[in-house]
Parts: C-alpha cells; structure tokens; sequence
C-alpha cells in the first residue's frame, strides 16, 4: 500500500478517536433511495475493440466539472465485534459555495464523529461529548486551510492511483451516468498479499471520475487496521451521487445559532486579517484605539447592548458588553506607536 494512505487511515482513525466525539449513526445506507440499479443501456455506443484502458491520473479535475455532489465511501476492516469501521460523506455545492464533510468511526476502541460545514469563509467545526448537546464552533478566515478542505474527496486520495485492468460492461447506467465497469488490478495498486481479491471501478463516460470503487479481500491487506492477521478482512465501497442535482445545504441548529451571534457583533469596515476561532475573534485597523473604542460604543449601544469601559488608555482599550444572556470582552490594543490597533473579541 502506498505511504500516503497508510499515514491517511492512521491519521483518520487516530483524529477520531482522540476527538472525543459522541455517537451518531453512520452513513452506510444514505441516500440508497437515489442509487440507480446497474442497468445496461441498449442506446450506450459500445467502446471501440483497442480502446486503451482510462489513466484515471487526476480524478479531482473531473468533479471540478460538477456543480454539486455527494460522495460516500465506508471502509470495514474485520468482521463482528473485532471490526472497524470508517464511514465518510462529503457534500459539495459549488453554485451556493457550500461544501459538508463528516467523518464517523466505530469498533473495539469506541465510536466517534468528526463534522464540519464550509459556507464562503465560514467554517464550522461541530463536536459532541457523550451525551452532552453538540457544540458548533465557527472559524473564519477564508485561508488556504478552508480551501483545502473544500476540496473533492476522490478514491485515489484514499487508495493511491486506481489500476483498471479489464473492461466487463460498458455503458452501465449508474446513480444517473452513463458508466464503463472494470475490473480493478489490486496487486499494482501494491493492496497487500491477500487472498481473494477483488475489486471494481465505475468510471463515467463524460467527465472521466470514479462513480464507484469497491472492493474486498480475505487475509492481510497491506496498511489496514487488521494487517498481520490472517483472519483478517476488509472491504471498502467509494460512491457519487446526486450528480449535478444536490439540494441546499443547511447548517444545523447549534451551527445557525453561532452564526447568528457572529452576525450581531460588529466589525469595524477596514477589518484586514480577520479570524474567528471558538468564539474569539481577532482583526486588524488602521485606527487608533481611541477611535475603535467610539465605533464600538456606538455600534454595540445602537444593537441593543448594554456596554461599559473597564479600561481605556492610550495604548489599550477594553470594553464590557452584554445583551439576551451573551457577553463580550473588546480589547482593543496599538500594534505600534504608529500603525493601527489589533482588536480581539472574545465572547462569554
């Protein structure tokens, strides 16, 4: 198995694990209703006899070709109370700029769940301790970080580059696609030695990108959880749906309400490196101190709080506000003795 991966599903179950995270169902038959059967179409062209085998070599470009899209994908490793389990979703709309991941574990070692939302700038990172309410915590910065998590969830991510090996049905319609079905060479994706491997990939005629990629194998698959028994198996299935025709992507609750709150807080318009991060917000201004702290107590006064100084200097500010149960603490600080302040606002 190639490193990469090896580092990717160690990384994945170590994340999850570590998170603290409650339980939440897992995602095995979302959206079943919305998987078309494997049907041949008479009307398919058949590929051409010499047709050379598809190089797969960048599968995220062809879902950059998609305006949204969910993707599934569930690795089971062992069988019974000794498996585990590793379930994925990601959403993504690229007409609203909204993309949804979630990423659920389950086995011997205890069950957890990693969530986030991206809506423009705005991340969203939900978390659940045992039985205790979810917690939705906004990060905003609109950084490299927040792209790169955007980003399409494509098997080769998971896997390593996918070796077709041998066309078995052409123009299989799938999840709405027009497919070519192949089998797939495990021993040159460097799988492992197990035993009775076999595995498949879906690959769209328009576009190029895998429709689905599963697969399994009895005995050591090289990387897995359950490498070095011979016991041991895996099986993994990598699944698109709702091709170009995914609905709205709503923020759960606890995810609106911190929102709501971010929204009621005010920003001064020459905000530059803005960040959000589990309640405190932090900005630069090309303002002084003195006049942040007049903007702030205007903006807060004329929202409906009710806002007092604790401290007000030339070099530092701080502000007291609180309104329906919410309060903030605004410090407002000079960089130096003559370029602009750094705000920070922590709520409370």
């Amino acid at each position: 198995m190639k490193p990469v991966y090896r580092v990717w599903l160690v990384g994945v179950i170590l994340a999850l694990l570590l998170s603290g995270c409650g339980v939440v169902d897992f995602l095995r038959q979302l959206d079943a209703a919305g998987q078309a059967s494997d049907d041949v179409l008479p009307s398919a062209p058949s590929l051409p006899a010499g047709t050379p085998l598809p190089p797969l070599s960048d599968l995220a470009a062809g879902l950059e070709q998609l305006t949204s899209y969910r993707v599934t994908f569930e690795l089971q490793v062992g069988s019974g109370s000794g498996g585990d389990t590793v379930s994925i979703l990601q959403e993504i709309n690229r007409e609203t700029g909204d993309t949804h991941y979630r990423m659920a574990s389950s086995g011997p070692s205890g069950e957890a769940v990693f969530e986030y939302f991206i809506q423009g700038s705005d991340f969203y990172l939900l978390t659940q301790q045992g039985s205790q309410p979810p917690i939705c915590n906004l990060m905003t910065s609109g950084g490299e970080r927040t792209r790169q998590q955007g980003q399409a969830l494509t098997p080769d991510q998971l896997f390593g580059p996918i070796q077709p090996d041998r066309l078995v049905a052409p123009g299989e319609l799938l999840n709405g696609l027009i497919t070519d079905r192949y089998t797939v060479d495990l021993g040159r994706m460097e799988l492992g030695a197990g035993s009775g491997q076999s595995a498949e990939v879906w690959i769209a005629r328009e576009g190029g990108f895998v429709v689905r990629f599963s697969g399994e194998a009895e005995g050591v698959i090289s990387g897995l959880p359950a490498a070095g028994s011979p016991e041991g198996s895996s099986r993994w299935a990598y699944e698109l749906q709702s091709v170009n025709s995914l609905g709205a992507i709503h923020l759960p609750g606890e995810c609106q309400t911190a929102r709501d709150i971010a929204a009621s807080i005010p920003i001064h318009p020459d905000a530059r490196e803005r960040t959000s991060v589990s309640g405190v917000t932090t900005y630069l201004s090309d303002l002084d101190p003195s006049g942040l702290a007049e903007f702030y107590l205007a903006e807060l006064e004329r929202g409906g709080w009710s806002v007092s100084e604790t401290l007000r200097l030339d070099s530092l500010v701080i502000l007291q506000a609180s309104r329906s149960g919410l309060s903030l603490e605004i410090s407002i600080a000079r960089q130096t003795e003559d370029t602009g302040s750094q705000v920070m606002i922590q709520e409370r």
